[in-house]
Order: C-alpha cells, then structure tokens, then sequence
C-alpha cells in the first residue's frame, strides 16, 4: 500500500485536475486523518469540475479572491458564495478540526497559500496590472499591484468576514506582497488615496 506522501506527491505531479483529484480521493481514503492530504484536496477547489467549452474561474480556489478585487463584477449571491466558500467550505472545516492544535498555522498557511496564488495568477498574470509593454517591463511590479491590492485590502477589511479570517486575510495578503513583490511604498500610497 502506497503512503499518504507517496500519492500526495504523485497527485502535485499531475496536470491534469480529474487526475490529481482521482489520486487526493484515493490517499484520503487510505489515510482520511492526513491533514496534508485534505489541504491539498481544499486548494484543488472545483477545478476537476471545469468545463473547457465554458470558462468559468469561480473553480480555482484562490479565484475567490476576486470577491475582493472586484466585488462589483459578481452577483449579491455569487458574492455571498464565494465568501461562504473562502471561510465556510466543508473541506476547510475538515482540514481544521485535523489540524487540533495547529489551527492557527494551517490557517495562516491556508490563506496565505490563496493570497499568493491569486497574486501569481491573477495580478502578476495579468495585461493589466503587470505594467509590461512588448515583455518589457516600464513600471516597476510594486508600483502596478499597489492599486489592485490596496482596493483588496479595504475590501477585505470592510467584509464581514468570521473570525479569525477579517484579520488574517488583510495580513496575508500584505505578507504576501511585500514578500513576493516589492516594496510598500505604493501600496501604502494606494491605501492612503482610497480614504479620501
């Protein structure tokens, strides 16, 4: 019988998400207490559901985020959804009761993992916010994330998240700027003029 790490890391391998899935799904049913295991399933999300005839993000996990960025872009109840997914969502609730009492670092991990994918996918991905012009860099990254991120940041702080989720994504998020893009110079700024 294959370890819970040996199909874990088998399933990291795949790209294909019906595959990966298919591996999680049978390492959890080996080994339902691997906390590892269970994580992995909950940043898998829906994207095994995707249709590739409908382009449809709200199946990528760290998508959900998109609830901050651009709340407006989203119905009252695919906000609410996507909230109650972020926070709510059986597979987390399963990750935190095995995580006992390391609730706090899974957590963190957890929302941390999210805030650093969406800003790879999403921001950094983006035509829009990644300031290249012909692959040529023009405004320095730090600069033209400022923005999007500040707006996510006062979102975030104005949602009526749970507890302990309204400190622990504005936190995350801003760990994982300052970390993984720059300086905060900007993005300070950007806050700065959101209040006037």
């Amino acid at each position: 019988m294959e370890s819970a790490d040996s199909l874990r890391l088998q399933a990291e391998k795949q790209t294909d998400p019906k595959k990966k899935k298919a591996l999680l799904d049978q390492a959890a049913a080996l080994y339902p207490q691997e906390l590892s295991v269970q994580e992995e399933l909950l940043h898998l999300g829906r994207l095994w559901q995707r249709d590739p005839r409908h382009l449809d993000y709200h199946v990528i996990k760290c998508y959900l985020l998109h609830v901050f960025q651009d709340p407006a872009s989203e119905t009252p109840d695919m906000r609410k959804q996507m909230l109650h997914e972020l926070t709510e969502d059986p597979q987390l609730l399963l990750c935190r009761q095995l995580a006992g009492d390391k609730e706090e670092a899974f957590l963190r991990r957890y929302v941390t993992r999210l805030c650093r994918e969406y800003v790879k996918l999403f921001l950094k991905g983006s035509n829009a916010c990644n300031g290249t012009l012909m692959g040529i860099r023009i405004i320095p990254l730090e600069r033209c994330l400022a923005k999007p991120v500040a707006l996510m940041l006062h979102n975030m702080e104005d949602a009526d998240l749970p507890a302990p989720f309204d400190t622990l994504f504005p936190e995350c998020l801003l760990e994982v700027f300052r970390n993984d893009v720059g300086s905060d110079v900007h993005l300070l700024a950007a806050r700065e003029e959101l209040k006037r």
